[in-house]
């Protein structure tokens, strides 16, 4: 078993030790390639914490598709404005917040990235 999964059992063993509901350990982690916050789960368009959790385990496709339906519906749309209008900096500020924006130069990486597969596209 992969850490992570180890961490998120151990986890979900306290927390049901503890008689509280074991999906808030779903609800506490990030899933797929896009790393979206269990707790998004409603505003996702999923009926359960855990039904978001089976979809991130079944494809790529599935997350692919959380995130574009995160991108999309949270605040208002404004994520998918600012990605649509290459404005890295506010996309990152609402996709990872202020720390990510500081911290890891997020805004400039997507920046780069975007210009390197617009350099490769034919």
């Amino acid at each position: 078993m992969r850490p992570k999964w180890t961490r998120l059992s151990q986890a979900q063993q306290i927390i049901k030790c503890s008689g509280v509901d074991p999906n808030v350990a779903y609800r506490a982690c990030s899933w797929g390639l896009f790393q979206i916050m269990g707790y998004y789960f409603a505003e996702l368009g999923y009926v359960s914490v855990t039904d978001y959790v089976n979809a991130m385990q079944m494809s790529e496709a599935h997350q692919l598709d959380a995130f574009v339906r995160f991108v999309t519906n949270m605040n208002g749309g404004a994520m998918l404005r600012y990605l649509k209008a290459k404005d890295w900096l506010h996309f990152a500020l609402q996709y990872n917040g202020q720390a990510a924006v500081t911290m890891n130069s997020y805004p400039q990486k997507l920046k780069d990235a975007y210009a390197a597969l617009v350099k490769t596209s034919p």
